[in-house]
């Protein structure tokens, strides 16, 4: 398979007249919160520090992750060439978000993930009882995260690199996040979110297993030709 049928499985590439930055909270409600409004979210954590979404949503300490940051999307895909509205779409692709602790997201910041076992050096805690605190920063400034959370990153970072032609991985890289893909397969709350959003915006994940082929994504994490185009190249 190559990078065009990828896309044509999940829907085609997003794109939107906005950026994530104009957005106002009632479009972040519609287009990633109201999941949780839809849905039993007494079960569903969120990223790295592993409180509940309607805890955080309680406490108002909610907020939007990018995994693969706007920042780095705007000034990647600008670079290349792409319409403005795909610039825009990359930013507002709700296959891009995770639901955060608003500390956390913001101490994360921009990090790259560390994808060699690095130790932390640099953890963060937040007042919340029963939370996690396996994350934070190495000594190389790389964001170190759970393993309960590495299937569902990788799988959100290579669908944004096959949608939008993002070719920035090394092999290294590339192969952990196949892995990681493989090892954490999706939740139920993973595959009711895609359905979610597929239903609201006909986009989808196709590396999250599809209830009527679910040998599909093993096939494309398996599929080198297409996972090799993703691949840095200079």
């Amino acid at each position: 398979m190559n990078r065009n049928n990828f896309i044509d499985l999940a829907g085609g590439v997003y794109e939107n007249t906005k950026y994530y930055t104009q957005w106002s909270g009632t479009q972040k409600s519609e287009n990633f919160w109201s999941f949780f409004d839809d849905t039993t979210d007494d079960y569903i954590h969120s990223v790295y520090a592993g409180v509940p979404v309607d805890l955080l949503k309680r406490k108002r300490m909610y907020s939007i992750e990018h995994i693969i940051p706007k920042s780095f999307l705007k000034t990647y895909l600008g670079k290349i060439g792409a319409e403005e509205t795909v610039i825009k779409g990359s930013t507002t692709n709700p296959l891009n978000f995770a639901a955060a602790h608003r500390n956390i997201n913001s101490a994360r910041w921009n990090w790259p993930f560390d994808v060699e076992d690095d130790r932390i050096v640099r953890s963060y805690q937040i007042d919340m009882k029963g939370i996690y605190s396996d994350f934070g920063l190495d000594n190389e400034k790389e964001w170190v995260i759970p393993i309960r959370t590495q299937g569902d990153l990788a799988r959100s970072i290579l669908y944004m690199c096959l949608v939008y032609g993002i070719s920035e991985l090394y092999g290294e890289h590339l192969n952990v996040y196949r892995n990681w893909a493989k090892l954490d397969p999706p939740n139920i709350w993973e595959l009711k979110y895609n359905d979610w959003v597929a239903e609201k915006l006909g986009i989808r994940n196709p590396l999250v297993a599809d209830y009527n082929n679910p040998a599909q994504a093993f096939e494309l994490l398996n599929d080198d030709q297409l996972m090799s185009s993703i691949l840095l190249h200079r």
